[in-house]
């Protein structure tokens, strides 16, 4: 939230100037004292109006985590290191996934993690169980949160005909297209198309490493890929191993 923050705070600045330039230009000397002061108000309700803004979005903010988020951290866990990449791994996952993303713990943990201590953040469209807090926190030492996606983020908007995007699954189904008739598969690519990143669990990140249940990693993983990331200053990397269509 903080480029949100910095691009009003230069809306206004910019707002505030132009409006003074024109001011000092078609007031007449005689008149400044009263255009100074009229200057003076209107900046001072421009700054008042941006920081009830962010109060606002603030106590929202606080209010979503305090309400939906849960952080756990082992009794193990290695104290953070301040030049450490600010990332994290990222699963939306429901209850029943609970097997298959343990399975994809394990792996991560086996093959990258354990040496670089990561966090998780798992965030889902329901509250996760204790069951599968506890049995996810377990396998790793690294900080582990847990997060629920506001009912914006996850269904339609507003906008959407939603018989005619039932029927147009329906003949995507029909044609055999992978996913074709999961609505749920469409909610979900919304969600990750943009909505991720703007979960207040993902604030403190710059990078992130999308995870899904049953994933196999073959090779261990000896360097530390986000840092890679950001020295060579890439901006995303996928593995094409499964034909979709």
């Amino acid at each position: 939230m903080s480029k949100r923050r910095q691009t009003l705070g230069l809306q206004i600045l910019a707002t505030v100037a132009i409006l003074g330039l024109i001011a000092y230009l078609f007031f007449p000397k005689a008149d400044m004292q009263l255009a100074d002061n009229w200057y003076g108000d209107l900046k001072s309700t421009f700054e008042a109006q941006a920081r009830q803004g962010e109060a606002a979005l603030a106590a929202y903010k606080n209010a979503v985590i305090s309400s939906s988020t849960t952080t756990t951290s082992s009794p193990h866990h290695p104290i953070p290191n301040p030049n450490r990449v600010k990332a994290a791994f990222v699963i939306l996952a429901r209850n029943s996934d609970l097997n298959g993303i343990r399975s994809s713990i394990r792996q991560m943990e086996d093959r990258f993690n354990r040496k670089f201590n990561y966090p998780y953040v798992f965030l889902n469209e329901e509250n996760f169980t204790e069951e599968f807090k506890e049995k996810t926190a377990a396998l790793t030492n690294s900080e582990v949160h847990y997060g629920k996606i506001d009912a914006d983020m996850w269904g339609y908007p507003d906008h959407v005909d939603t018989k005619k995007a039932a029927d147009c699954r329906k003949k995507m189904q029909d044609k055999g297209i992978i996913y074709g008739g999961s609505e749920s598969y469409r909610h979900m690519c919304r969600f990750q198309s943009g909505f991720f990143f703007r979960h207040p669990l993902l604030d403190a990140f710059e990078y992130y490493w999308r995870v899904e249940p049953d994933v196999s990693y073959f090779c261990d993983i000896d360097y530390d890929v986000f840092q890679m990331m950001k020295d060579k200053k890439l901006k995303y990397g996928k593995s094409f191993i499964q034909k979709k269509s």
